[in-house]
């Protein structure tokens, strides 16, 4: 798919499989780290990552699993942007290794004219938790989810 590349946040530190023909930004938009897909005629897909909680071993997701407060703030972001939501994506946990987990949710919506999928992540590392947002167009949907999921399951964390 692509190279292993690590990157540094502070005392921690991630790597994750970037493919090929993605770009990486630094301090783009208030994030240290954007990684951008190839330009199409449909848009581009995006990962954003951030470290959250740094030294919290354990992350509080029961807000997560309640998903009311994660769709309020995204309705209230629609209608700022004239946007239209589409659908929300339900809550789901899953295990990376032992010691590393992922709360995600997501959902789609219209803005300009153009369909777009959102996935959060949240990534629970021992000490620190990183948190990942995936967004592209549904027109490229296919190929832009096989490489955010590849990317994700591919992330490991370190301290050092």
């Amino acid at each position: 798919m692509g190279n292993i590349e690590e990157y540094h946040l502070g005392k921690m530190h991630f790597s994750l499989e970037v493919p090929k023909d993605w770009k990486l930004s630094r301090n783009q938009f208030g994030l240290p780290f954007v990684l951008k897909g190839p330009q199409t005629k449909h848009g581009r897909p995006v990962i954003a990552v951030n470290k959250l909680y740094e030294g919290q071993t354990i992350f509080q997701h029961e807000r997560l699993e309640d998903i009311s407060s994660y769709k309020e703030e995204r309705q209230a972001w629609l209608k700022e942007t004239g946007g239209t939501e589409l659908t929300y994506l339900p809550y789901r946990f899953r295990k990376l290794s032992e010691d590393v987990s992922i709360h995600q949710l997501g959902y789609r919506f219209q803005l300009g004219g153009v369909d777009f999928a959102e996935k959060t992540y949240y990534i629970q590392c021992p000490g620190q938790v990183y948190h990942l947002k995936s967004l592209y167009p549904l027109l490229e949907m296919q190929k832009a989810e096989y490489n955010s999921e590849r990317m994700v399951k591919s992330f490991k964390c370190y301290q050092g």
